[in-house]
């Protein structure tokens, strides 16, 4: 008896405590900070940058992207400096003979067009046998590709993918896990006499990059990439907002990967996806951490996170233990004072 007269008022009090708890930790509770909050990011050294290495198509790209009156200032010298009839031509003939695009989307696009011809894959297989026997490092992606390019001109008709695939290699935008992975899914391919599903899957998504960004985009916006999934969340972002996928890949660098998983999943508009890409790397860096989960067993962070996410609609929950801890206990005084006057 004397224990549950002791239990019922207890658990009131605890009550009572975790309601003012509760309040004053969302009372102390940090101002949420979204990346709407940040300055805009300054693209402005990266273009100069790129232009003073002569990647003018690059520095093009991002200049569009970017969109600010500097931008578009520089986005005029760098269709000048395209323009050149006389550039143009050397850079495409060189890259058909050599099959090398380089930094240069003029040269990834003779490359492209030198592969999408049998003399494209054919040259492939011989220079990747060349180096084979002469000791000199070989690429197992760029001949893998070049077998998958003459089995789909006669089977599957994939056209020029296999072609842009080995360009985005040779650029250094495929990674070496990536690569590994193709490698084996087109071993499959070749040995099936079609694409395997998985294989389908990776030149569908860089159909759609390459559809909705072109060249350069796509080389950004894959050069992180793992897998498969990787690929498939850069193309629905693509889909969305090309321009604005292109600088949250470059802001996030090696991080692209997570940034649109979470991107994705969140099924962000277009117009959040813009103004993201506005904020360059810090953006990224606050749109990561506002991804990252409760920590485990710490209920301060629960508690805290939970504030952020209710608003004021906390301070009810407060209340509501408060209210139960004090109707506990006020039955718990009345149950006694009836039992004093029975006894008296």
């Amino acid at each position: 008896m004397f224990f549950t007269r002791l239990t019922i008022p207890l658990i009131g009090l605890l009550l009572i405590a975790a309601g003012i708890w509760i309040s004053v930790l969302a009372l102390t509770a940090p101002v949420p900070v979204t990346p709407d909050a940040l300055p805009d990011h300054d693209f402005i050294p990266e273009i100069r940058k790129l232009m003073a290495e002569k990647k003018f198509s690059e520095a093009k790209i991002l200049a569009e992207d970017a969109d600010t009156p500097e931008a578009r200032q520089l986005l005029e010298i760098c269709d000048a400096e395209l323009k050149s009839v006389q550039k143009r031509v050397l850079r495409s003939i060189k890259a058909f003979i050599s099959g090398n695009p380089g930094c240069s989307v003029e040269e990834a696009g003779a490359a492209l067009v030198s592969d999408m011809l049998m003399y494209g894959d054919i040259r492939d297989l011989v220079q990747q046998g060349y180096y084979k026997v002469s000791g000199k490092e070989t690429d197992p992606l760029i001949a893998a590709l070049a077998a998958a390019g003459l089995l789909t001109e006669f089977v599957d008709a994939a056209d020029w993918l296999p072609a842009l695939t080995k360009a985005l290699r040779r650029m250094g935008a495929i990674t070496d896990k990536f690569a590994g992975v193709l490698v084996t899914q087109l071993k499959k391919s070749a040995k099936a006499g079609k694409l395997t599903p998985e294989a389908k899957n990776v030149f569908s998504g860089m159909k759609t990059l390459y559809d909705k960004g072109g060249f350069l985009r796509t080389r950004a916006v894959i050069a992180a990439a793992r897998n498969s999934d990787d690929i498939a969340h850069a193309a629905k972002l693509m889909e969305k907002a090309p321009g604005a996928t292109h600088l949250i890949a470059r802001s996030a660098g090696e991080k692209a990967p997570e940034v649109m998983e979470k991107l994705v999943k969140e099924n962000a508009s277009p117009g959040y996806l813009r103004r993201l890409a506005r904020k360059g790397p810090a953006g990224i860096t606050l749109f990561l951490r506002g991804a990252k989960s409760i920590q485990k067993g710490n209920p301060q962070a629960f508690i805290r996170q939970l504030a952020l996410l209710w608003g004021a609609k906390i301070h009810l929950l407060s209340l509501a233990l408060v209210l139960a801890g004090l109707i506990l206990n006020l039955k718990t005084v009345k149950l006694l004072s009836k039992r004093r006057r029975a006894h008296g």
